[in-house]
């Protein structure tokens, strides 16, 4: 018996376990394939309107009546709601229930990420229909940034 069997605590979550992680389901697998090619497709151009707009308007000292402001935000806001549109029916299929503690998790590798930038996605668009300052973006963008330059590094979405 291994040391860690020694110890009750150990031993007893050992062997609550479950036998086995439940792996990806064909659902699943084609959400983040789907997930992927809009990200291979769309991403870099997004997160780069959305660094250029957040310049623009603090450029513009945050006056959002300033020539061509609401305008490039319109432009913007059309994109991120029709990839949120997108990207909202796979990513809530990439999460499962985990049973007893219903927590929710992706057997999906990097599943979560993509989630992640979706919200975000969603976050800055409401942001912008609010029309916040630019330094009240920079929050979400620099996080959708952060996940996605997690799942450009990873590698997931190689070849979708």
């Amino acid at each position: 018996m291994s040391a860690s069997m020694n110890h009750p605590v150990i031993a007893a979550r050992i062997s609550k376990s479950p036998s086995r992680i439940p792996s990806s389901s064909p659902e699943q697998v084609t959400a983040m394939r789907e997930s992927c090619q809009w990200f291979n497709a769309q991403y870099d151009t997004l997160i780069s309107q959305l660094f250029g707009f957040q310049h623009f308007l603090d450029g513009h000292h945050d006056v959002w009546t300033a020539p061509g402001v609401q305008s490039a935000a319109n432009t913007i806001e059309a994109n991120l709601d029709q990839s949120a549109a997108f990207l909202d029916p796979r990513v809530h299929t990439l999460f499962i229930v985990n049973y007893p503690d219903q927590s929710e998790y992706s057997p999906v590798y990097n599943g979560d990420s993509i989630l992640h930038l979706w919200y975000q996605l969603t976050q800055i668009s409401d942001n912008l229909k609010h029309q916040l300052p630019s330094g009240q973006l920079n929050a979400h963008i620099a996080t959708a940034n952060v996940y996605g330059t997690t799942i450009h590094d990873s590698q997931v979405c190689a070849g979708a």
